[in-house]
């Protein structure tokens, strides 16, 4: 095997597939009761601030908590009878301190409910979303429709389009839910170390689900319709396989799928499939085979379809549907056939934090469901990795480094498509 290519530090900026989604603009005195407009209607009083900036795709506010203020506050584009969402610290956010919910386009209202004197909570930070080469999606034409592939239509589910906040502006990249060992129903999510990797970053996420048709080749639903999970807690991170576990503070919604997973490896010309936002657009699905491997990436090349900027943390599936490691970069395009992409390996993940909270087992309920968990180790250098003084026989390997995997349950107890494969369940 050949070992995967890598740029030095000062190329990597287009190596990863983090796309660049926002940009970040302070206002000057955010504490100003000048700037709330009271409205009064024959519901009540409220007092409402309006931030314009123009061109901006989106518009995102930081709020910060002056006094105890517990009124309401809604946010909401300029279309009052829009999408109107509430903004509220997530769970592990800081209450005097968090990012609020996007609102479409380049106006943006914070209106507070109630109340006989302006609300004392500021917005200190707006994000702009960027626009996309004059309005126009940069996802490249060679990308194919997962739902046009039925082996693949309820894993897709699991797969989701993540926006984040880091101190030099917003990004968007790609993540996966995973189950664990004991199918808790916890969700988990995979995304890779140079999306995110702070708590900072993981208490600003916004996860949208279901950004894919209903049909092969249909209608895209409208960004703003999708349903989302906001915020979470970092679990487990690692730079050597480009890795970050997240816990979500809200579920996905039902029907959602939590995906299986492998620390098995792969050999050269396994086929490998990949599901993915290229450009934060609507999801694709991407067909290659291994080419190389090192210690702690896979390298792959497509011969369908390929990924982009946004695409950076999506799930590198197995043939058997499980995961098996989340994209880092490359120099594949759908003008670049021939270059290829890299994806930290899940098996040196796990071994590097992700057991800790996947691999934890309970006794299972399910008997048409077959487990496979970690044990010791069967050689005597005391560690779990893959070695020449292993034994690597079907029935006698004990390491986690090569064997362990999760064969998840369905709603009802059976497996998900056919009750022989490594699919996934689904959080009805």
């Amino acid at each position: 095997m050949r070992s995967p290519r890598r740029p030095p530090a000062s190329r990597r900026s287009n190596w990863a597939k983090r796309r660049p989604s926002s940009a970040r603009t302070s206002i000057s005195d955010p504490v100003s009761d000048t700037l709330w407009q009271k409205l009064e209607t024959d519901d009540g009083v409220s007092w409402r601030l309006t931030i314009v900036s123009d061109g901006a795709r989106f518009l995102r506010p930081h709020v910060t908590r002056i006094a105890d203020e517990r009124r309401p506050v809604l946010v909401y584009g300029e279309d009052a009878r829009g999408d109107v969402r509430e903004a509220f610290p997530t769970r592990t956010a800081r209450r005097s301190d968090f990012w609020g919910p996007i609102a479409a386009g380049d106006m943006l209202h914070v209106e507070v409910l109630g109340g006989a004197r302006p609300p004392r909570l500021a917005v200190d930070r707006v994000a702009h979303g960027l626009p996309k080469d004059g309005g126009a999606a940069l996802e490249l034409g060679c990308y194919l429709d997962p739902t046009c592939y039925a082996f693949w239509d309820e894993i897709k589910s699991g797969v989701a389009e993540i926006y984040y906040e880091s101190w030099w502006g917003g990004s968007s990249c790609t993540g996966s839910l995973l189950d664990d060992l004991s199918h808790t129903g916890t969700p988990w999510f995979l995304t890779a170390n140079h999306c995110m990797s702070t708590q900072d970053e993981a208490d600003s996420v916004i996860i949208y689900w279901n950004f894919h048709t209903s049909v092969c080749n249909g209608a895209v639903p409208p960004h703003g319709s999708l349903p989302t999970s906001s915020g979470s807690d970092v679990m487990a991170e690692n730079e050597t396989s480009d890795f970050t576990l997240l816990k979500l503070d809200e579920n996905p919604p039902g029907g959602t799928w939590f995906l299986g997973w492998s620390t098995d490896a792969l050999a050269v010309n396994d086929p490998i499939t990949v599901i993915h936002h290229p450009d934060a657009a609507w999801k694709r699905i991407s067909f290659g085979h291994l080419v190389g491997s090192d210690a702690n990436f896979w390298e792959v090349v497509y011969t369908e379809s390929s990924t982009e900027g946004g695409s950076s943390g999506s799930p590198l599936f197995n043939e058997n549907r499980q995961v098996i490691g989340q994209l880092w970069g490359g120099y594949a395009l759908c003008t670049r056939m021939n270059d290829t992409d890299e994806f930290g390996k899940f098996g040196e993940s796990w071994n590097r934090g992700i057991s800790d909270f996947l691999g934890v087992t309970t006794t299972t309920t399910t008997s048409t469901t077959t487990t496979t968990v970690p044990d010791a180790d069967d050689d005597a250098d005391d560690d779990v990795d893959d070695d020449a003084s292993d034994d690597d026989s079907a029935s006698g390997d004990d390491d986690t480094a090569d064997e362990t995997k999760a064969v998840l349950t369905g709603p009802s107890g059976e497996n998900d498509l056919d009750n022989n494969d490594g699919g996934g369940f689904c959080g009805c």
